[in-house]
This record gives structure tokens, C-alpha cells and sequence, in this order.
């Protein structure tokens, strides 16, 4: 998983830690992590099934089609697969995970189908099980979205007694600039809603994630869980400290997390510590390997568990193949990023419009003629469509600048001068 994909599914992979299996906003670009849990870094997690599949420009899509899955302590051996299948008319949207397993002699044990509205938003995210030589229902997930685009609620239910029965309700609250700042999850209870958890998101001056702060509802809402993120100078994350609340006012050290990137600034290593009470000291818990082959698609996955030296827990293994867009297809396919500048020549601030039908996150990077880096501005949360930020080099003297705009595994380099 690069730094670029990590950052579109900073916030909603949040939102996967309390809701347990919500697949969040497709897409696979992003820069950054959220949260190291166990199964969280796992590519087979839920919150991964719509954002690990589409690699690529836009004559060229790079398609996840199968998953291996391997245990073992010793010696790896295969327990489960998952096969990924996509849509006809669409081809980067999938439609169906299939999931088979030793366990029923390598033949279906539950699938995971997705449907999509006009838009292209995720509609429904439908799970079964394989009995009866057929798909039997176990859940249903329907989402809604506000005027934006942005997730607004989904609802998930249950198939009992041949209907589906609500469960829970997760509904989103964002600040101005279309970042999470709210997640309130409701539990279905005698024909009634009635609050569970409500998380809390705090953003620095840089628009990147400090805080997340999760409360139960006991008739009052009483912290539980509290998570502090450190970034490096380029805005990844580099560190996350989560804590556990009680008995008031204290929180106590729970995990340490730390993240390890290469030269592609894709992410190899994290590692996560768990904090001993005995004798008030961090020390290694789990720790997840990834590897990448020359398109940066990641095709493997190793989980590891300190007990009391570093055991193998998991496997995954990815294959890909190569979507080749046909002249026909082009109209399909979304558009190439567009960018454009004004005022040029600039005085103090200017305008960058992007222009782009991808949502995703990304940075505006200004350089000086010379290639070194002078400063970043973060996009967040940047909807299918036209927007525009602002970008203030008042402190610069005069001269010819680069700005670099990267959105969605896309790059525009736009030359800009300043004349003051």
C-alpha cells in the first residue's frame, strides 16, 4: 500500500474500527494511515474491498483478481480464497468477492456483493453464505450520501426469519472542509434507536487527522478510546499512540504504532507495541510486511505475533492482471486530471482549480526552479468535480516556481512567476 493510497481512506478506515465491516468510499488513492489494528492492514479487511482493485492511468487499470490466504507458524498452508469479480460496463467497480475455503473442501462458503447507484457510489453491500447448494442473506448494508456526495448514513441490517432486520445505523457529520468530524453508530433495541459509540475527529493546521476520540453512551457520553497521530515533515504518518480511558480524568497507554515506507513511498513494515502495566514498558505485540511488484500493486501481506519471538499468523497472496482500455472504452474511464492557475504572474496568493471526476486526496507540492521542495498543501476530501484552493507564497521572493498537484495517482506540473 503506497503513501498515495493510503491518505484517501485516511478517515473512513477510522470509521471501520466501530463499525466493523463497512466497506468505505471507493477508491484507492490516498496518502497516509490511519489505523495499524490487526486486521485493518490486512488487504482482505473490509475497508479494502473497494479501494484495492483499480491501479493505473487512464488507458491502463490494473485489476486485483484473486486472493490466496495462508496460516501458519512453521510453514504457510492455504486456507481460503477470494476470487474478485467486476462489472461488465464498469470495469474497475466490483461487483462480487467470493470466498472459498478448506474448511467446506474448497467449495463456497460466503460472498460479499456490491451495487452501485448512477453516481457510482457504492449502493448496497450485500454478505451471503453458501448452504443448500445456494446463497443464503446474512447482511445488507445500505448506504445514503448528502448533496456532496459525501456517505451521510448506512444502515445495516440482519436476514432473520426471511426479513431484513435492522442492527445498527452509522451516521456521519463532517466539518467546512468535508472531513469527518463526527461518527454517531446507533443500535436497533426494542423497535427503537438508541445511541452506542460516537467518535470524534480533530484535524491540525495542516488538515491532517490529530485526534480521534471515541465515547459510549451510558446514559451520558463517557470517553473509552483515545488515538494521537505524528506525521513526518511531508505529512505521513509516522507514529500512533492510542489510549484507553479510566478511571477519570486519566487515559492509559494501550498501543504504539509505527510506520515504515521505502523509496517509492509505498508502506513495507508496521509495527505495533502493546504497553505492559507490570512493569510500565512498551513492548513488541504484532507486526505486518508488505511487498510490491514493479506497478506498485501489493502482492503480499505477512502478519506476525510476538509469542514470545516474532511467530507467522497470516499470508496474503495477490494476483493482478491488466485491464487494457480499448478506443471504444475510453468514455468509460474517467478523465485525466486537469489543473489551472490564476492570476499567473502572482503577486501573493493564487488560485488552483482541479478539475478531475475521481474523489480522492491529495497534495498541492510548490518547488522552487531548482527542484527543492518549499511547501505542501493538502487536498482533502476532494469531490468528483470542480474545485478550487487557494495557495499564498507572500513569503517568496520573486522568481519562476513549479506547483505539482497530485490527485489519484496523477500528476500536473504547472510553471507560475512571481512578479511583486
Amino acid at each position: 500500500m503506497s503513501k498515495t493510497s493510503l491518505m484517501f481512506t485516511f478517515v473512513f478506515l477510522l470509521l471501520v474500527i466501530q463499525i466493523y465491516g463497512v466497506a468505505s468510499i471507493v477508491s484507492e488513492q490516498s496518502k497516509g494511515l490511519d489505523f495499524c489494528e490487526m486486521d485493518l492492514l490486512n488487504p482482505l479487511h473490509p475497508s479494502f474491498q473497494h479501494q484495492q482493485h483499480i491501479k493505473g492511468n487512464s488507458r491502463d487499470v490494473w485489476l486485483k483478481t484473486l486472493d490466496q490466504v495462508y496460516e501458519g507458524f512453521s510453514e504457510w498452508w492455504l486456507t481460503e480464497t477470494h476470487q474478485y469479480n467486476y462489472n461488465d460496463t464498469y470495469p474497475w467497480l466490483l461487483e462480487e468477492e467470493v470466498v472459498q475455503d478448506n474448511n467446506h473442501d474448497w467449495g463456497n462458503w460466503y460472498r460479499k456483493v456490491t451495487t452501485y447507484d448512477d453516481s457510482l457510489r457504492i449502493s448496497t453491500y450485500l454478505g451471503q453464505y453458501w448452504a443448500s447448494n445456494t446463497w443464503q442473506n446474512s447482511t445488507l448494508d445500505t448506504y445514503q450520501y448528502y448533496p456532496n456526495g459525501l456517505v451521510s448514513a448506512i444502515l445495516k441490517q440482519k436476514w432473520l426469519n426471511n426479513t431484513w432486520s435492522n442492527n445498527t445505523n452509522l451516521i456521519y457529520f463532517y466539518n467546512a472542509g468535508n472531513q469527518i468530524s463526527s461518527l454517531l453508530y446507533m443500535n436497533w433495541t426494542n423497535n427503537d434507536w438508541v445511541n452506542g459509540t460516537n467518535v470524534e475527529y480533530t484535524y491540525d493546521t495542516d488538515s491532517l487527522l490529530a485526534q480521534t476520540i471515541t465515547y459510549i453512551w451510558n446514559g451520558a457520553w463517557t470517553p473509552n478510546i483515545r488515538s494521537t497521530d505524528t506525521y513526518d515533515d511531508e505529512g505521513y504518518i509516522i507514529s500512533r499512540l492510542t489510549e484507553a480511558y479510566g478511571p477519570a480524568p486519566v487515559y492509559h497507554n494501550i498501543y504504539l504504532y509505527a510506520f515504515y515506507y521505502d523509496e517509492q513511498n509505498q508502506l513495507t513494515h508496521c509495527l505495533r507495541k502493546l504497553w505492559w502495566t507490570s512493569d510500565n514498558q512498551w513492548h513488541d505485540d504484532y507486526q505486518y510486511f508488505y511487498t510490491y511488484d514493479a506497478a506498485g500493486n501489493q502482492t503480499e501481506y505477512v502478519e506476525q505475533m510476538y509469542v514470545p519471538d516474532w511467530t507467522n499468523q497470516k499470508k496474503v497472496v495477490s494476483n493482478y492482471t491488466l485491464y487494457q482500455v480499448l478506443n471504444s472504452d475510453e468514455s468509460l474511464i474517467p478523465k485525466p486530471l486537469q489543473v489551472s492557475l490564476y492570476p499567473n504572474p502572482i503577486s501573493d496568493e493564487f488560485n488552483v482549480k482541479i478539475t478531475s471526476e475521481l474523489a480522492g486526496n491529495g497534495f498541492l507540492e510548490l518547488f522552487d526552479i531548482r527542484g527543492k521542495k518549499l511547501s505542501t498543501q493538502p487536498i482533502r476530501n476532494y469531490l468528483n468535480n470542480n474545485q478550487t484552493y487557494k495557495f499564498n507564497i507572500s513569503n517568496l521572493p520573486n522568481g519562476i516556481y513549479l506547483l505539482r498537484t497530485r490527485l489519484n495517482n496523477q500528476n500536473v506540473v504547472d510553471r507560475i512567476m512571481k512578479i511583486k
